[in-house]
């Protein structure tokens, strides 16, 4: 409908007025066109698979190359440390709050932070 109504005419497959295209030229032989898309199907099939390794090994390689730049901060009791400002800020601020002290190291990176000025533990853990 909306051919007719831009062009004034009817919009017309090219099969039903009967001129030649390439896909009604080229499938002449209808089994030969049935192997042929079968054997497509399992190329498709592997071709996915191929993909599908080729992904892993770039999310390993990506994975291996963060790995190698990313560097493990561990501190110890009594080192001095800063915190990164969180929230909104402007952008005269400094970028860091503190400085701490490190009173106790827990699992994983985890750490409980005194404030020097106020001598008080910071009430929750922080991460490295």
């Amino acid at each position: 409908m909306p051919f007719t109504m831009v062009y004034r005419s009817e919009a017309v497959i090219l099969t039903e007025v009967g001129l030649p295209t390439l896909c009604s030229e080229v499938v002449k032989d209808a089994p030969l066109n049935e192997r042929q898309l079968s054997c497509n199907t399992d190329l498709l099939e592997e071709t996915r698979n191929m993909a599908l390794v080729h992904l892993a090994s770039y999310h390993k390689q990506t994975r291996s190359y963060y790995a190698k730049k990313v560097s493990a901060r561990r501190f110890n009791a009594g080192d001095w440390v800063l915190k990164a400002r969180t929230g909104n800020s402007s952008k005269l601020d400094s970028n860091w709050i503190g400085p701490y002290e490190v009173v106790k190291v827990l699992d994983n990176g985890v750490y409980i932070l005194k404030e020097l000025k106020t001598g008080k533990n910071v009430p929750n853990t922080w991460n490295a």
